[in-house]
């Protein structure tokens, strides 16, 4: 089973490339289920991570707060708020939010624990409700470049030239604001792996990530822990396969290419070679077969996309795999949350998880 972490939501463009290289990808969910393409609701499921209809309700009064916050102040208010209040770890103000927000929702408001699964499942909320936006946002302006480079086609504008003060206007180059998906990213594992601990599947998941800063920003505070304790930090980095980057394929082309990847038997070679490299990365013949799959999939993709005249050589995605055989995904959020991982943890199964997280680069 492969988990998204820590985020909750991906664009068009990580959709398709995660398609090609997972058979399928969970989500974790808190109240809503992310807004995923049509063509993916099969293979992008989500994974409940609140159960009980109190909890949900608790969960839902503090969402509607914050957003009510920022439809009366402003999206740059609530990002504030977001920031400076329920994130701030032992901030007052915090707190007393939090609290007003629960009064009278029940008898286990007071609870210390479950005052910090609903801070992080409000916290997790409130990033999908931003993330979207932003992606909303990334999509407008990639449609205006294209608006501009067509009027500068009509307009017989080279590359090389620059338009007369009269177009000045009808420049496009906006820039979207402090919002993106490295927004608050300790916060959001913290809060992501609390979440997880509540309801975690039976089979070992393996977490997806959506860059390789996710994965740097989860392992720096183990780095530091074991430079701190005298030991040697270790971490094995694997290339798993590189294909074009989908992102310039209508949506019909897309379509078409997964079909004749399917129907080729690539797709699911690949896959099971991931799988068996995930299971034992030390392991040279499973590494071997890996890449003889992964390339059999770059050929055929390459093949595809020159056939309807695209260029990849500077535009490619890769997928890749990250590992500590020194410790488990417990440790790994103990170093980052020790009150968290000592008020939520479960015994057991985190202790048991292999930090294995694959990320996109």
């Amino acid at each position: 089973m492969y988990l998204l972490f820590p985020h909750m939501v991906l664009s068009e463009k990580d959709y398709r490339h995660l398609s090609v290289f997972l058979p399928r990808l969970h989500s974790l969910q808190v109240l809503r289920a992310p807004a995923v393409p049509e063509w993916g609701r099969e293979q992008f499921p989500g994974w409940p991570a609140i159960a009980g209809p109190e909890l949900q309700e608790q969960i839902r009064v503090c969402v509607q707060g914050y957003r009510s916050f920022g439809v009366l102040h402003g999206e740059s208010s609530l990002l504030a708020s977001l920031s400076h209040d329920l994130m701030a770890k032992d901030a007052v103000e915090s707190r007393f939010r939090l609290q007003s927000e629960l009064k009278g929702q029940g008898e286990h408001a007071s609870d210390a624990g479950r005052e910090m699964l609903i801070e992080a499942a409000t916290f997790l909320e409130m990033a999908l409700d931003l993330d979207e936006k932003e992606m909303e946002l990334q999509s407008g302006l990639a449609k205006a470049e294209g608006l501009e480079e067509e009027f500068r086609e009509i307009l017989g504008i080279t590359g090389d030239e620059e338009p007369d003060e009269s177009l000045e206007a009808l420049d496009f180059s906006l820039r979207s604001g402090n919002v993106d998906l490295s927004f608050m990213l300790r916060k959001r594992i913290v809060s992501w792996y609390r979440l997880f601990s509540r309801n975690m599947p039976e089979t070992s998941p393996v977490f997806v990530a959506i860059t390789g800063e996710v994965v740097e920003e989860l392992l720096d505070p183990v780095q530091s822990a074991f430079e701190r304790a005298g030991k040697h930090f270790e971490r094995i980095d694997l290339p798993l396969g590189s294909i074009p980057s989908l992102e310039q394929l209508d949506v019909e082309s897309f379509g078409t290419l997964i079909r004749e990847l399917g129907e080729a038997g690539v797709l699911a070679p690949y896959w099971q070679a991931v799988e068996m490299t995930l299971r034992d990365p030390h392991n040279a013949a499973m590494r071997e077969a890996l890449e003889a799959k992964s390339e059999i999939l770059r050929k055929r993709i390459e093949s595809f996309c020159l056939g309807k005249g695209g260029t990849f050589e500077d535009n490619r995605v890769q997928l890749g795999l990250t590992r500590l055989d020194q410790c488990a995904h417990a440790d790994i959020w103990k170093c980052s949350d020790r009150s968290g991982y000592g008020l939520l943890a479960k015994e057991g199964h985190l202790r048991e998880l292999p930090s294995i997280v694959l990320s996109l680069s």
